[in-house]
């Protein structure tokens, strides 16, 4: 669910590039793509080693939504600091 949740994250941030063109969505971008490739690298050997290849449990979900949250507050930071010393 992790690989779900970051590839979607990665196409709303990229279709906000698109239209917006912030270099915010950029950085979220890059961030929720390389986590995808990241799951997807992931789910493929654990698929090899004889799991399914989509983890659909709570925990995975949790996880997911965890690291969607975490990327958006980490951004949102480096954001506002940005603002601080550009006002300076």
């Amino acid at each position: 669910m992790c690989l779900i949740i970051t590839a979607l994250s990665a196409l709303i941030s990229f279709i906000l590039l698109k239209i917006k063109g912030y270099r915010f969505f950029k950085e979220l971008f890059i961030m929720f793509f390389s986590a995808a490739l990241m799951w997807t690298v992931d789910c493929t050997f654990a698929c090899v080693h004889g799991e399914e290849f989509f983890d659909l449990s709570y925990e995975d979900t949790l996880l997911g939504m965890i690291i969607v949250v975490s990327a958006l507050v980490f951004e949102g930071a480096i954001e506002a600091k940005r603002h601080v010393f550009a006002s300076v």
